[in-house]
């Protein structure tokens, strides 16, 4: 399982609740191995909270690099035993939980 939720403050974080701990969040991009659970996860997210009201995007990614680049904030929940961004996707001072 890899899902890399990228939050556009930019703030990267996965989980269902992301969008409940920081309403400062601007974007939300979403990347997963498979396209069709990313999706069910930006739907879940986006149904869940009134994202039009707060200012904030939530969208799926094709890639992880789309996911990764620009966010101030990168969490990645995985059992990849090789890397699944690369250093050079990742903008000076970002944070990365993994």
């Amino acid at each position: 399982m890899v899902n890399i939720l990228s939050l556009s403050l930019s703030l990267c974080l996965v989980g269902r609740t992301v969008t409940q701990c920081c309403w400062c969040i601007v974007q939300v991009r979403v990347w997963g191995r498979t396209y069709e659970h990313a999706q069910r996860l930006v739907h879940e997210l986006s149904a869940r909270h009134d994202t039009n009201t707060a200012g904030m995007t939530v969208k799926v990614c094709a890639t992880a690099k789309q996911a990764v680049t620009d966010a101030d904030v990168i969490c990645t929940v995985t059992f990849a035993t090789t890397p699944v961004i690369s250093h050079d996707w990742v903008k000076p001072g970002a944070h990365i939980n993994g």
